[in-house]
């Protein structure tokens, strides 16, 4: 029989009740005066309620109670659930019995309070859930093992990710599912750790399935009980296949690439933000095999330079090594554009240095030995050109002019027609030869120019003057105009380079006017420029033509441009004579209406005066850019 002392009911951690046998409330403590939503035990006995039976949140439950002590009178043990006064059920653990007493028998009991297991329960279960939720959206799974290493427990998302239900895998070991194909050292060692009952991560496998390969990874760790046994492994898994095949695939772009660059017929290198060696092609290699063993990776830049000036790789480098290196080192640090290197061999090399965002610099090394000896057998050709051609040309063209004058004496009207004939030719190639060499200078960056102050308007003038012989050959007349025909243009500049471009213009545009016709000259100033206007009224410029119409070797197709004569040079010299005077030139032109050729040159700064205000003519030698043309 079990008997509670009154007089400690208050200091019980549970609620305790004594009823008649009706379930009418005799007494009770504090804490179910709290349970039933009242703040005392008086409250409770003066304003109910008082009857133990309407506490029960299921009317049913109450009715079966009640039948239960009738019939056995003995000890009941039921979990409930009671209606609080606040609206709200307690979960409830009822421990009740019937007693004997002098004033007849009465209903005791107690009343635990399970509301925090069943907060915790809840609790548990939206944490599983949560988990449960993460591992489907993660394609990953949860999963228990026992003491015997078979699976007890795998959370729902493992059947959308290997196929099978959750149950399909209880009771089963590893080996039972199949074994993984995994190295079998990695697999000895997997089940090494299982068996010392240690914890493992990121254990990676495969398997096989209808619908290709599948790759996974688990971890797990080891569970024990509060007295150290072992009771089995909890972990998760995970399906990892897209982030295999995106690992090979780009392993297998990375080892493409590496073959690309190893391949090259360029020398590539590439130094990394603290200039140590990353990679280096099979020709970069090869460019220093006398030195391999600074072509390797982690090789400083400085030390695989000092190593190649004390190989003798840089012959241009003997007699000033220390400028050359410090000149390299800041090529390599603040690379400002391609430069020319010459190797131990006798190769020449084109070097393009590109920093790269993160700090890496990459070089490349073109091989261009090739262009060397072509430039050097053209610079032969050109030598012979100007001593072995123009020479005798010119003598040529002057024994002709004096047959011509009659300083010979009379010639025979047959002969005369030939030396004309002659004579022109001579003047033709005359003209060839000395393009030619105007655009060898452009190109390597050796035309001279006599600069000093010019006025533009009188050189255009002399200009139109003396080209006006060889516009009445096609029946053209030139004729200067404009608002600055009678007015000084001032610039800076060389007069025999700019007439010569005046004269390029003023014959392309006699030879390509219609007979009889003009062709004007108009000089004027635009916002701090001189402005030349050529404008010839002939056939025009053909829109596929224009894009090339600067390029050298140039000229429009058609039997009548070929009759016309003309080396496809001129405008290509002119367009670099006015830019290295600072000008542009540009064209504007329409099929059958004619063409407009405008040069612009800036107009010199007040202060200077003609003749040397700043120091008279002065000379350039490399006034247009290497290879500008």
């Amino acid at each position: 029989m079990i008997t509670l002392d009154e007089t400690m009911w208050d200091f019980l951690p549970f609620a305790v009740f004594r009823c008649d046998t009706n379930g009418q409330l005799i007494s009770g403590n504090k804490m179910l005066a709290r349970f039933l939503g009242r703040g005392s035990i008086e409250e409770l006995l003066s304003g109910g309620p008082t009857d133990k039976f309407s506490w029960y949140d299921d009317p049913v439950l109450a009715e079966q109670v009640v039948a239960e002590i009738e019939n056995n009178g003995s000890v009941l043990e039921l979990e409930v659930r009671l209606a609080s006064g606040d609206g709200k059920a307690r979960l409830v653990k009822e421990c009740s019995w019937s007693k004997e007493t002098p004033d007849g028998m009465v209903l005791e009991g107690l009343f635990q309070d399970l509301s925090e297991r069943d907060y915790f329960h809840e609790q548990l279960q939206q944490t599983k859930d949560r988990m449960e939720d993460c591992a489907v959206s993660s394609s990953e799974w949860f999963w228990e093992m026992d003491d015997d290493l078979r699976f007890t427990w795998m959370s729902n998302s493992v059947e959308t990710i290997v196929g099978r239900p959750p149950e399909w895998h209880y009771g089963k070991s590893r080996e039972d599912i199949g074994l993984p194909n995994v190295d079998p050292e990695d697999w000895d060692d997997h089940l090494g750790r299982l068996k010392r009952r240690e914890a493992f991560s990121d254990f990676i496998f495969h398997r096989t399935d209808p619908n290709g390969v599948r790759w996974f990874k688990t971890s797990g760790v080891p569970i024990f009980d509060n007295a150290g046994e072992f009771l089995g492994y909890r972990g998760i898994g995970a399906d990892i296949t897209q982030r295999i095949e995106a690992e090979r695939a780009a392993e297998r772009a990375r080892d493409l690439l590496f073959n690309a660059v190893e391949w090259l017929d360029e020398s590539f290198v590439l130094w990394g933000p603290d200039d140590r060696l990353l990679v280096a092609n099979r020709r970069f290699r090869e460019l220093n095999a006398g030195f391999s063993e600074f072509t390797k990776p982690g090789t400083r830049f400085r030390d695989h330079i000092r190593a190649g000036l004390r190989a003798g790789g840089y012959p241009e480098a003997i007699g000033r090594e220390r400028d050359w290196y410090r000149l390299r080192l800041t090529q390599h640090r603040h690379p400002s554009g391609p430069f020319e290197l010459e190797r131990q061999d006798g190769r020449w090399l084109l070097i393009h240095v590109q920093k790269l965002r993160g700090g890496s610099t990459a070089v490349i090394g073109t091989d261009i030995t090739r262009l060397k000896e072509v430039e050097m057998l053209k610079s032969d050709f050109v030598s012979s050109v100007n001593h072995d051609l123009r020479t005798p040309l010119t003598a040529i063209k002057g024994s002709l002019d004096l047959m011509q004058s009659g300083a010979v004496g009379v010639i025979p009207e047959k002969m005369s027609n030939m030396v004309e004939v002659g004579a022109r030719n001579a003047n033709r190639l005359i003209k060839l030869v000395n393009d030619l060499l105007d655009m060898d200078k452009i190109r390597s960056g050796q035309m001279r120019f006599e600069r000093e102050l010019l006025d533009l308007t009188s050189v255009v003038r002399r200009a139109v003057e003396s080209n006006q012989p060889y516009a009445e050959q096609f029946n053209v007349h030139l004729d200067m105009t404009g608002p600055t025909k009678g007015k000084a243009t001032m610039v800076e500049g060389d007069e025999l380079r700019l007439t010569q471009v005046m004269t390029n213009l003023l014959s392309n545009a006699a030879k390509f006017s219609p007979e009889g016709g003009g062709v004007e000259v108009i000089v004027g100033a635009v916002n701090g420029t001189a402005r030349v206007s050529v404008v010839d009224h002939g056939i025009g410029i053909p829109d596929e033509f224009r894009q090339r119409i600067f390029s050298r070797f140039s000229q429009v197709d058609g039997s009548d441009a070929k009759r016309r004569g003309g080396t496809g040079l001129g405008l290509a010299i002119s367009k670099a004579i006015v830019e290295a005077h600072g000008g542009s030139i540009v064209f504007e032109s329409a099929m059958g209406e004619g063409t407009t050729f405008n040069v612009e040159i800036p107009i010199a700064a007040r202060g200077v005066t003609r003749g040397g205000a700043r120091g008279g003519a002065r000379e350039v030698t490399s006034g247009i850019e290497k290879g500008a043309a």
